[in-house]
């Protein structure tokens, strides 16, 4: 298993977090390195199983803060597993106890962590200086593909001690500023917050703050994308996958891919082209979408564009429909579309208390951890749609995401695009709602459990039905062959019938010949006792014909053959009586 997924050691041994914050604090963690098909461990303790694990690792991960020194038999341990080709990452900022241990280890690499914050005044997350927004990030770099914007959370900064073997990833901006611990400014402007370091044949990355990878930072701006691209990098792995087959994907009308822009769909973009899909936009839906995959936000007011899409999902495309509750013409026009499917969605979204709830009984439902919303439209149901999300105070009661199959295609409808903007994608795991639908529409939409369950049933009633079927013509060919049969015995039996009636007459024939010549004969009475049995037999013959018909016939043949031997008696003796009447005339 671990020959062909690489495994990940995170390193829990010197740090302020434990293993139970980590299992709660860093699930999307987690969940990226599943993505990049990972194992992982997590050691706390040295010794024990946490020898063997490092020996096997492809990478370490080492969260900080440290408050815990790094002993020189770790430090060393460090450096030769990255000599040998493999990876490390330290992430946490530098005001823990172990912070010189660790930079014995870092100089190796060209890099030294500082005991500082770095906090900026303009480009801040929800106007905390503390958070620090970075636009400062390289280029042409496989760690910043698709990366725009990294919010870390008081960081420390770095200094590249060698420039042969590190550089900087990510700066700090502008307005940005470095303090010690005694909140005294130490510098301003462009602090260096993340960077890499190849040495020999291993790779490094330091980043000044371990909170951007906590569930609730990682899904802010690009923090995810650089965190996948940079685990990547360390395992030397590519992020995305091989380009899956049928799946291209076209959003309609024509939406933001600007980095810029926080309401666009940029983030939803890359996400799915990473996993090995084409995403694009389009302006025109009044001709089959070149797709398969069209994700709607709006659509014209046309009973031809509304034709035209119903047949691309009978032809076997997928629609899936991004409902906008602030703007309620396009909810009209999307419903003129929906309502073939089954689907109308409503004006007013749900409010108050309440909480969502999955049908795992679906396909798209079996996919999903957890489905959270904002403020989604309702939406009311007719066969075949099937809801997968519902809202209600005391499990779902209000449909607020649904799919509905139409001839070899489905839809799946979202009652609200909000969750799937820039500015909330990665967060509360929408983006796993998005990647469940797209799979579904893009393999065929196979059914789910129930459905399953409920098919088989169907399919079982059909094997019965079919077994009855079945057993019925085995036995209406049984009832044929034996009509066969009987026919074929009926022709057995009037030949047979033929037989006795011929040997009845030959018997009748030679008993008329025996009497004539009856008085020239010696043996006439036993002749005639020999007849009688024929006819005895003759008789018997007839009786047992219709229940024995082969008894009957073998019989018969029995006086066919006396017959036979008679027959030929009574021709010697009419031969020798007319010699000898003859010779008697003549002699006269």
């Amino acid at each position: 298993m671990r020959a062909k997924f690489p495994l990940v050691l995170v390193d829990l041994r010197f740090s302020d977090v434990n293993e139970e914050e980590f299992e709660a604090k860093f699930e999307e963690l987690r969940s990226v390195l599943e993505e990049l098909a990972c194992n992982f461990e997590v050691i706390k303790e040295s010794g024990g199983d946490s020898e063997d694990l490092l020996l096997e690792a492809d990478l370490i991960v080492l969260i900080g803060p440290l408050s815990k020194q790094v002993g020189e038999e770790d430090a060393r341990r460090i450096v030769s597993f990255v000599e040998s080709g493999k990876g490390f990452f330290y992430a946490g900022n530098g005001r823990g106890k172990g912070t010189d241990s660790l930079n014995h280890v870092l100089k190796e690499f060209g890099l030294k962590l500082s005991r500082d914050r770095v906090k900026d005044l303009q480009n801040r997350h929800e106007g905390s200086e503390s958070l620090p927004i970075s636009r400062e990030i390289a280029i042409g770099t496989p760690l910043t593909k698709e990366v725009y914007e990294i919010c870390l959370s008081e960081p420390s900064s770095l200094s590249i001690l060698d420039y042969s073997r590190a550089r900087p990833i990510c700066y700090g901006s502008m307005s940005s500023y470095i303090e010690d611990l005694d909140g005294k400014r130490l510098a301003e402007g462009f602090p260096l917050l993340i960077a890499i370091s190849e040495y020999r044949a291993g790779r490094v990355l330091v980043a000044g703050d371990s909170g951007f990878l906590n569930d609730e930072m990682i899904v802010l701006y690009d923090n995810r994308t650089f965190v996948k691209n940079a685990l990547a990098w360390l395992l030397k792995r590519k992020v995305r996958k091989k380009r899956k087959i049928g799946g291209r994907i076209l959003l309609y009308p024509s939406v933001s891919f600007d980095p810029m822009d926080e309401s666009g769909f940029r983030r939803m973009a890359v996400d799915l082209y990473s996993l090995g899909y084409s995403v694009d936009v389009t302006n025109d839906v009044l001709e089959r979408p070149d797709a398969d995959v069209l994700i709607l936000t709006d659509i014209p007011s046309s009973r031809a564009v509304i034709r035209n899409l119903t047949e691309f999902v009978e032809e076997g495309g997928g629609l899936i429909v991004l409902a906008d509750r602030g703007r309620p013409d396009a909810v009209d026009r999307l419903n003129a579309l929906l309502e073939g499917f089954g689907i109308r969605l409503k004006r007013t979204p749900v409010g108050g208390e309440g909480e969502y709830e999955v049908n795992t009984d679906h396909p798209v439902g079996e996919r999903l951890k957890r489905a959270v919303f904002y403020r989604p439209l309702p939406m009311r149901l007719e066969e075949p749609a099937i809801g997968i999300v519902s809202f209600g105070k005391y499990g779902g009661s209000k449909r607020v995401m649904a799919a509905s199959r139409k001839g070899r295609g489905a839809v799946v409808v979202f009652g609200e695009d909000w969750i799937f903007r820039d500015h909330s994608y990665w967060a509360d795991s929408h983006y796993s709602l998005m990647r469940s639908a797209v799979e579904w529409l893009t393999t065929g939409a196979e059914v789910g459990a129930a459905e399953l369950d409920r098919r088989i049933k169907i399919l079982k009633d059909e094997v019965m039905r079919l077994k009855s079927e079945v057993e019925r013509l085995r036995m209406e060919n049984v009832s044929l062959k034996k009509r066969l049969k009987s026919l074929n015995g009926e022709e057995t039996r009037v030949e047979t019938l033929k037989r006795i009636v011929k040997v009845d007459e030959d018997v009748r024939e030679t008993i008329e010949r025996m009497e004539r010549l009856g008085e020239f004969s010696i043996d006439i009475e036993l002749a005639r006792a020999v007849l009688d049995a024929c006819r005895n037999a003759i008789k018997v013959a007839y009786d047992v014909f219709d229940e024995h018909p082969k008894a009957a016939l073998e019989r018969v043949n029995a006086v066919s053959a006396v017959l036979d031997a008679m027959r030929s008696i009574v021709e010697r003796r009419s031969k020798l009586i007319f010699e000898e009447r003859r010779e008697s005339e003549d002699w006269v």
